[in-house]
């Protein structure tokens, strides 16, 4: 689906802003919780290998949905 498609259309950039501003949240909140995770594991252990990637991957994320939300404030504030 692509913005043009009637569903897409009838989607608020308000709401576009609320979705990206929760999932902002939502993957710092994953962040942490992966790297308490890593640093209670074992050192080098499997658990710790996980949570450090899942904690990566968390912010990468992230950093998408915050850069996404930027660009769409940034288009609602262009004439």
């Amino acid at each position: 689906m692509n913005a043009k498609t009637p569903a897409a259309a009838s989607i608020s950039n308000d709401d576009i802003e609320t979705c990206l501003t929760y999932c902002t949240q939502a993957f710092a909140q994953l962040e942490a919780l992966l790297y308490v995770i890593k640093q209670q594991a074992p050192e080098h252990s499997i658990t710790a290998r996980l949570a450090s990637l899942g904690e990566h991957l968390a912010c990468e994320m992230e950093n998408q949905a915050d850069t996404a939300l930027e660009q769409l404030q940034a288009r609602a504030d262009t004439p």
